[in-house]
């Protein structure tokens, strides 16, 4: 059941109607609001999240215990976990130990080989050449894909990632595309000459890649904020603790390869925000004022430091966010956005200040998965090895 549906059937549950229910019993709806609650929690919305797992603990003092239950049970047998081979959980592969480079041109003699030799697949029949074009278009008009593809087999996997032309095209495709400062312009040379960047990396494109941040273009940088802010005590209570409340809300950032940029904040949660976050985005909000979206430009160093000139929802103010670029995780580069500075800029003397960051998190990459002519022209979005 999605989240929406599930919220919506125990949104006006109450304590009696749950006494009454005529087919529950009340452990089965505290576990339906312990599992919403998880899903909240993971969205980031904790202070839903925390009166869930409430109203659940509230039903069933067990409810934590029976939910795990449910999760261990949902699972395949231990022996059916990976192709029939009892998987010991305590054991982990150390990938970082596998040698890819060496492993990939271990491949170059690979053929294809079909399971069922009485059907045998089209590839085989094909030149190499053809296929590195297939490979060529696929990475051209989705990275994932290409990704994916490549993947498939030995073959297809010497063919896509040891051949320096796909690193090239892919680094052709990514940097032309970003906004560099003009301190940073002149480094930038990588359309007009494009082996004068690729030097400061050895003259290996896939190491470039790795190491040079870029912007992506193809979705959305989300923060998710959460924070706990004080109540006050109700008058004659003689309660010790001061309530609190659990505050969370959204930043969303989307830049585009003109030097253009969007940015949101709100308490929209992902879903509803990332279908609607295009250069249209008028038609699709509506006209509410809270969930307006702030027009502004960036542009970037080569370092993968940031800088963000928008407006904001005080007229004088021209509001300027410094980010970095890093990685967010060993497979995920270039992938996330750490605050550097949030400030702002009074237009009528240019007077420049700085606005608090302590409460904010960083941006995190959402891909937008539907396939617009928008997104066409955008370097694509790869997860890098």
């Amino acid at each position: 059941m999605s989240n929406d549906s599930l919220e919506e059937s125990l949104r006006d549950l109450t304590l009696q109607s749950i006494q009454d229910h005529p087919t529950k019993p009340k452990e089965q709806i505290a576990l339906e609001f312990f599992e919403l609650g998880s899903k909240k929690e993971l969205e980031g919305s904790l202070s839903e999240a925390v009166g869930y797992y409430r109203k659940a603990f509230k039903l069933d003092e067990k409810v934590d215990l029976r939910y795990r239950e449910k999760l261990v049970s949902s699972q395949p047998a231990p022996e059916k976990r990976k192709d029939g081979i009892i998987y010991d959980q305590t054991k982990k592969l150390d990938l970082s130990k596998i040698k890819v480079e060496p492993l990939l041109k271990s491949f170059h003699d690979s053929v294809f080989h079909p399971i069922d030799e009485e059907q045998p697949i089209l590839l085989e029949t094909l030149p190499d050449e053809v296929i590195t074009n297939l490979l060529d278009t696929l990475l051209c008009m989705d990275g994932p894909s290409w990704l994916n593809f490549a993947m498939t087999c030995k073959k297809l996997s010497w063919l896509g990632f040891v051949q320096t032309a796909n690193w090239q095209r892919l680094c052709m495709l990514v940097y032309p595309r970003q906004v560099y400062d003009d301190a940073q312009r002149v480094l930038n040379k990588v359309t007009a000459d494009q082996w004068q960047m690729v030097v400061h990396w050895d003259h290996d494109w896939r190491k470039m890649l790795c190491e040079r941040p870029f912007i992506k273009f193809n979705g959305l940088y989300i923060s998710a904020v959460n924070y706990q802010r004080e109540g006050g005590r109700a008058e004659f209570s003689n309660q010790w603790n001061l309530p609190f409340r659990m505050i969370t809300y959204y930043r969303y950032y989307r830049f585009f390869p003109d030097g253009s940029c969007q940015k949101l904040l709100t308490v929209l949660q992902p879903q509803e925000v990332v279908p609607k976050f295009h250069r249209n985005w008028r038609e699709l909000f509506g006209p509410s004022e809270w969930e307006k979206v702030y027009e502004g430009t960036w542009s970037m160093s080569v370092d993968g430091s940031v800088q963000c000139n928008c407006e904001g929802p005080v007229k004088m103010y021209r509001f300027v966010d410094e980010f970095q670029i890093v990685n967010g995780g060993r497979f995920a580069r270039h992938h996330k956005l750490d605050w550097v500075r949030m400030g702002y800029i009074v237009k009528e003397t240019s007077e420049e200040g700085d606005l608090e960051i302590s409460n904010e998190r960083s941006f995190a990459f959402s891909r937008v998965r539907s396939y617009t002519q928008e997104q066409a022209a955008a370097p694509i979005n790869i997860h890098i090895t």
